[in-house]
């Protein structure tokens, strides 16, 4: 059983985690360029209003933007690469919907090491066949051509589901994070279709604005993808 004290001792530590990483990332972002620098102060200007909250509303918010910005195509490519032929991954990706779901799993992840008694499901008859095909993945990438950087990504973004399973299987049980994640997804639908309905009016003003307003980090996607569509990559 999870007691007070230590949902505050794992609230701590995961705040001087989050501020080291911070620190870290800021230096990093420095030297690396404007697009890694910008992305890290609203990343963790926005993890850092929602700490904010009460630690007992941190979980429905987090589980409520996680489910919300699935559907936003919203990306950061930290590394870029220019392809001829089209990729579903040109380069190094962090989407939008990667940053709440970090914050769940990490707080879930402290939540099991200082409570070991609660039981963690890990649903072998899933995990076990999923982890083989990645292995084998991963053996096979090393006679392939591609460049490490896509081998990398392809085998994150696969992996990324598998943990995306575990930690709903193990949160999603009850009547209310379930009303919750669907509430997100209903959300979602009709933000992405108040978009749509509005460039529909605005007789592609909006596309426009997207596939053809140079910003320095803000950048359109590359054709075909430059369609109408919630977000623009940031690379």
């Amino acid at each position: 059983m999870i007691t007070k004290s230590r949902m505050v001792a794992a609230d701590a530590l995961l705040i001087i985690l989050i501020g080291l990483a911070t620190s870290l990332s800021m230096v990093v972002a420095a030297v690396q360029g404007s697009q890694w620098l910008l992305f890290i102060i609203f990343a963790f200007a926005g993890l850092a209003a929602a700490l904010v909250l009460p630690q007992p509303q941190r979980f429905p918010f987090f589980l409520f933007l996680f489910f919300f910005s699935i559907p936003i195509g919203m990306d950061f490519y930290p590394i870029y690469i220019e392809t001829i032929n089209y990729r579903p991954l040109n380069g190094l990706r962090i989407t939008l919907y990667e940053l709440p779901f970090l914050y769940l799993f990490l707080a879930w992840a402290f939540q099991q090491v200082l409570s070991p008694e609660k039981k963690l499901k890990f649903f072998p008859w899933i995990t076990i066949p999923f982890l083989l095909i990645w292995a084998l993945t991963l053996a096979g990438l090393a006679f392939t051509a591609a460049p490490t950087v896509f081998k990398v990504s392809n085998l994150w973004e696969v992996f990324f589901c598998w943990l995306v399973l575990l930690y709903l299987g193990n949160n999603l049980n009850q009547p209310k994070a379930i009303y919750l994640a669907v509430a997100a997804l209903m959300s979602t639908l009709v933000f992405q279709s108040l978009i749509g309905i509005g460039q529909w009016v605005a007789k592609g003003l909006w596309v426009w604005v997207e596939c053809s307003v140079k910003v320095p980090i803000l950048s359109s996607r590359p054709k075909p993808e430059c369609l109408p569509s919630a977000g623009s990559a940031v690379r």
